[in-house]
């Protein structure tokens, strides 16, 4: 009898979708080499802005999530929304991702949730992880807060939730 696979959730905004396959090619590959060794599926948590377009931001191309019949080869990937405000909604981010992503992790039941991003997606994953009673392992790395937000963004309450999803 063959050991049963470990259950992986992979937990990422950058993930390929149809407007845009290159994006987030790496954790793709990543992802797919892990399933010859694992069960993963990726929850992929799309930002959903407000409906007027001078609302969506700027810095990136703000797409709305794939719809269901949108897949790729070799993975399994489920995208989900979770509602926000430009600015306002910012330090809410990570619990509003949180609250979507929870009843998804609860069904998948996994072994093993590995994050990419810091926050909103990395804080919602682990908060999700730890409210399941999953001990949560954070990897730390040499940088520091200071070093993931440009000076001229810092802000206390930037820099608050940053050191908290860094912890």
């Amino acid at each position: 009898m063959q050991p049963r696979k470990p259950r992986i959730v992979v937990v990422t905004p950058n993930f390929p979708i149809l407007e845009e396959p290159y994006r987030g090619r790496p954790v793709y590959e990543t992802v797919r080499s892990l399933a010859s060794m694992a069960s993963v599926k990726v929850l992929c948590p799309v930002a959903k802005y407000p409906a007027p377009a001078w609302l969506h931001p700027r810095s990136y191309r703000y797409y709305p999530a794939p719809q269901s019949d949108f897949s790729l080869p070799g993975v399994e990937v489920h995208y989900f929304e979770y509602p926000v405000f430009p600015y306002l909604s910012r330090p809410l981010n990570g619990t509003l991702c949180r609250r979507k992503l929870m009843p998804l992790l609860k069904n998948e039941q996994p072994q093993l949730v590995l994050a990419y991003w810091l926050y909103p997606v990395g804080y919602a994953a682990v908060a999700a992880a730890e409210e399941l009673g999953h001990k949560a392992k954070r990897f730390r790395t040499v940088a520091t807060c200071r070093f993931f937000i440009p000076p001229q963004k810092r802000t206390p309450v930037r820099i608050s939730v940053c050191r908290t999803a860094v912890k």
